[in-house]
């Protein structure tokens, strides 16, 4: 194809868009409040993936030594702790350090408890950071099998139940995306489809002339390609926009919220919005004429 032409596809789209302004600006706001939604549950599930990386994350397995376990066969068994593949972290804690720890969140003293409990009942343990929130039961499971464990305690029941809710919420999350995505390209072909019907004349008259059905649809893509561009950096500054004003604020309220600050995920959430968007545009575009030259086939 030659040069000439696509710079009269070009010239033809821009005029399609002035002619219908209307329509066409309210194409590029439904494009670009379709995008912001989507943007908007995006950073929501990139939020909610980050506090559940952070509580996974804290999940400890406390690993509690046998009473009279001596130096060495603490050794082997820490040697023993460290060497398996899920493990991240080791570290001792001795029977005085849990006491101090419990007093500290019962607000006692350690000599006040020592006395209530007739001494420091507590064992030494050893407490392990799991590589990854998977690696948690299986480290748990392979840790009590090993010579020279008490006991160990992971929070069974309760992290398995949170692990499962943060997936779900994780996929509800990617599923509203996909619903909006899918319901944005409803939206965007109808009111591409009401542009075309708006052009009939126009496409009439280039059919009997003997023009191709690309040639026909090449100007009506251009255009909803720009529409959906415009619509796509218009969600990116909107979106942009709103979370650095809500998370100012929310760091300014609630200090242990630890929103997810702007980085590469969001450079590629708004790279995303903006192709998407010309996606959008230009297949609404695309199917809106296709079932129009269809019909016109028909009836021809």
């Amino acid at each position: 194809m030659k040069l000439r032409s696509f710079n009269r596809f070009f010239v033809e789209a821009f005029q399609s868009l002035r002619r219908n302004l209307a329509m066409t600006i309210a194409s590029i706001v439904t494009i670009a409040l379709t995008l912001f939604v989507c943007g908007v549950f995006a950073i929501i599930v990139l939020n909610i993936d980050h506090f559940a990386g952070e509580i996974e994350s804290s999940v400890e397995v406390q690993v509690f030594i046998e009473e009279g376990l001596d130096e060495a066969g603490r050794a082997t068994l820490e040697d023993e702790i460290s060497s398996m593949s899920g493990v991240a972290s080791v570290s001792f804690v001795s029977k005085e350090e849990a006491l101090a720890s419990m007093a500290e969140r019962l607000g006692d003293t350690p000599e006040g408890l020592l006395d209530s409990l007739g001494g420091n009942p507590l064992p030494d343990s050893y407490l392990i950071q799991a590589k990854t929130a998977d690696d948690v039961i299986p480290t748990a499971e392979d840790a009590a099998g090993l010579n020279g464990v008490e006991d160990v305690k992971y929070g069974e029941g309760t992290v398995e139940k949170m692990f499962s809710l943060l997936k779900w919420v994780r996929y509800f999350g990617i599923g509203l995306i996909a619903f909006l995505a899918i319901a944005s390209i409803i939206i965007v072909a109808f009111n591409i489809k009401i542009t075309v019907a708006n052009r009939r004349s126009e496409i009439s008259i280039m059919r009997y002339v003997g023009a191709s059905n690309w040639y026909i649809r090449w100007p009506f893509c251009i255009a909803g390609m720009v529409m959906g561009l415009l619509g796509g950096l218009i969600s990116v500054g909107l979106l942009y926009g709103a979370y650095s004003l809500v998370i100012d604020r929310v760091n300014e309220l609630l200090v242990f919220a630890n929103l997810v600050a702007p980085n590469m995920n969001f450079i590629y959430i708004f790279i995303a919005m903006v192709i998407v968007g010309v996606f959008l545009g230009s297949a609404g575009s695309l199917i809106s004429l296709n079932v129009y030259l269809k019909e016109k086939s028909k009836a021809s």
